[in-house]
């Protein structure tokens, strides 16, 4: 009974082995179909719809600013331009170029040279240090930033009920671009595995297909057209899975962002003090402290005595811009936040927070493309790496 299987087992394998080939027969054939239709698969995962949640606001912003809003501003860029000024003329006067040549010789006795540069800086100890006035202009610059947020698409503390949730799908370039790099590889990869496997098996000498050959017999690598097909379909069928199991995912990231838009809302109700330090990230009184220590520096600075000219005259620029600014902050803040002030903050902080969540969508429902293209070329390597296994073990023991 054996004897009749195993002769079964050789008629067939005769038989294959007459018609399959590496390439030109049904061996070729199987192995190009497998390629393009893994190419189709690729295709058509890549342009289904991806779809994410994202906060829309476009119903609860600001329509006109308060004009004591605009006043506070706008009243920030005069004294910043000052400090950039300062800067600028401390790297001028006082930042010191050192440049050493090294002249040498290499192993092989030709001569050698080394050009090193380096920086020092050399202000006085009478005036502020440069990281003190680096550190005011980054200061100015945050403030700048913060309140050109404040121009346009800041939420309406008023409207809150207005913010709503709406579905996005990823953009058409975004998915081409990922489904190329991810599929195009698994393509390659296919298609060409044996050859870049036999790049590693020495014999460098010899063309690469010859290589192959003398790691595989002509059955195996025949075979292998075939095996490519299954392990793109089981690929097909985790994709499609996971095509199911992302509808699901997409309707709870929905829900879980109502919910948390839900809780930012209701976190929009606090002080006027607080409202804005919370979206400044200093309060009224730390932002006109902080002024008024600039003003110190720069009269102790100007009144010891600053040799250099060009900084001595900007400085004293500088402080009379502080002066100013200081007592415009002083005029501002009499009492405490105003609060037409407080409410932008508020809305400018939602606006913020909204758009990392929403951008955090957006990248979610990406990467989901690249995770699922990866997992998907997992699948394909895993079941055509156990179906080698049994293809090896047969041509051990059949083919010749």
């Amino acid at each position: 009974m054996f004897a009749k299987i195993y002769k079964k087992i050789l008629t067939f394998h005769f038989i294959m082995k007459q018609i399959m080939t590496r390439r030109g027969t049904l061996g070729w054939f199987a192995e190009k179909a497998a390629g393009l239709s893994l190419v189709a698969f690729a295709v058509k995962n890549s342009l289904k719809g991806r779809n994410f949640s994202v906060v829309d606001t476009s119903l609860a912003q600001i329509s006109e600013r308060n004009p004591n809003v605009d006043l506070f501003l706008t009243m920030h860029s005069d004294h910043q331009t000052s400090v950039n000024n300062l800067l600028r003329e401390y790297n001028d006067e006082y930042l010191e170029v050192y440049t050493t040549v090294e002249v040498g010789v290499d192993m092989d006795g030709n001569p050698t040279t080394t050009v090193s540069t380096e920086y020092e800086w050399e202000e006085p100890s009478n005036v502020p240090d440069h990281t003190v006035i680096e550190r005011w202009k980054k200061s100015q610059d945050e403030m700048i930033v913060n309140c050109d947020g404040l121009i346009n698409s800041v939420v309406d503390v008023n409207n809150l009920e207005a913010i709503g949730i709406q579905e996005e799908e990823v953009g058409l370039f975004s998915k081409i671009a990922i489904g190329t790099v991810i599929y195009g590889a698994e393509v390659a990869l296919i298609l060409r595995y044996e050859e870049i496997a036999a790049r590693f098996s020495g014999y460098s000498w010899r063309p690469i297909q010859e290589r192959v050959r003398m790691k595989n017999t002509e059955g195996q690598m025949s075979r292998r057209g075939f095996l490519k097909m299954l392990g793109i379909g089981a690929g097909a069928a985790l994709a499609y899975s996971q095509g199911t199991s992302n509808l699901s995912e997409a309707e709870e990231a929905k829900s879980q962002l109502e919910k948390e838009v839900e809780t930012l809302v209701s976190s929009a109700e606090v002080s006027t003090d607080e409202a804005f330090t919370r979206y400044f990230s200093i309060s009224h009184k730390q932002l006109i402290s902080s002024v008024n220590s600039q003003i110190s520096d720069l009269t102790d600075a100007l009144e010891s005595g600053v040799s250099a000219r060009n900084v001595r005259s900007v400085m004293e620029h500088t402080l009379d811009t502080a002066q100013i600014y200081h007592d415009r902050l002083n005029d501002y803040f009499s009492e405490e936040v105003p609060s037409e002030l407080a409410a932008i903050s508020t809305g400018g902080y939602l606006k913020n927070e909204i758009e990392d969540l929403s951008f955090a969508g957006k990248l979610s429902a990406v990467g989901k493309i690249a995770v699922e293209g990866l997992a998907v070329g997992g699948v394909i390597a895993g079941t055509i790496a156990a179906l080698e296994v049994g293809n090896k073990i047969y041509a051990n023991k059949f083919d010749f």
